[in-house]
């Protein structure tokens, strides 16, 4: 009944103004609703984006976690209110299982790109980055973070997620992609992946904030040229084979601090000796 309530609200919510945001709040069920179908006796509490990031001892502890009354709270508060933050059901652990590891939050993604992962892109990315603002530990101590969106344009086998898969980013994820890059102060490494026909959407809202990302020191930005620019500190600049050659090596120049500049694939065409002259960078081929 439920199933059947929700795939009738579908083409009732389009008839109204507003469809971006009213689709990114229906994809918000089609992952917990996914997992409900495949199977009802498991669904898990601890956010999605801890999961995402694959770290064994998420792996290794993520039943036990579900038996906390509160492992959000457990896992994202500060190291000294852990204890408390837990709830009652301490004995689930060993001491040592119970040390949250200190690099859990290293490494984190936004990415609805990689097997067996099916998300819409927006919706994904809009309830990720949702989950991290409501964890300051993860703020805090994330060094390196992956976005990768993968918008597929109708190309979705399945109709509700075809439906649900609005034609350009929600204005809330753009302003929520900027507050949540500006509250990681410990960032170091960047690598972002935005289909060019969007790049034009994350550019104006970023730059119209000003907005400036001084803890990295490293960036993909595939072909988000314009990212460059709000790294002072940048020391390493990669560029994948999705790149483009001339307009990168152009941000590239203007990186006071660069150290290192690296480049794959056949993105050569049109430069010339005056073009790099001088310069010390690391190109691969």
């Amino acid at each position: 009944m439920k199933l059947t309530l929700f795939t009738l609200l579908i083409p009732a919510t389009m008839a109204f103004p507003g469809i971006s945001t009213a689709q990114t709040w229906l994809a918000s069920f089609q992952q917990p609703l996914k997992n409900l179908i495949e199977n009802p006796l498991r669904r898990s509490t601890v956010p999605q984006f801890i999961i995402d990031a694959r770290h064994p001892w998420i792996l290794a502890n993520q039943r036990k976690l579900e038996r906390l009354s509160n492992n959000e709270a457990f896992l994202c508060s500060a190291p000294d209110s852990i204890t408390s933050s837990a709830g009652t059901k301490r004995e689930t652990f060993t001491e040592e299982e119970f040390k949250v590891p200190l690099d859990l939050f290293s490494k984190l993604e936004i990415d609805n790109n990689r097997w067996p992962i099916s998300r819409p892109g927006w919706a994904n990315a809009l309830e990720r980055l949702g989950e991290m603002k409501r964890c300051p530990r993860a703020l805090d101590q994330v060094k390196m973070l992956d976005v990768d969106i993968s918008i597929h344009d109708s190309k979705y086998s399945d109709l509700h997620l075809r439906i649900l898969e609005p034609s350009q980013p929600p204005e809330q994820l753009l302003i929520l992609f900027g507050d949540v890059l500006e509250t990681m102060p410990n960032l170091e490494a960047l690598k972002w992946r935005i289909p060019q026909k969007y790049i034009h959407f994350f550019e104006s809202t970023f730059k119209s904030r000003n907005l400036t990302l001084s803890s990295i020191k490293h960036l993909e930005p595939g072909l988000s040229h314009y990212m460059v620019a709000m790294c002072p500190n940048l020391e390493e600049l990669e560029s994948e084979r999705d790149g483009s050659g001339l307009l990168l090596i152009e941000a590239a120049l203007s990186a006071p601090k660069l150290k290192r500049f690296a480049m794959e694939g056949d993105q050569f065409d049109g430069w010339t000796p005056e073009l790099i002259s001088g310069t010390h960078y690391q190109l691969h081929s």
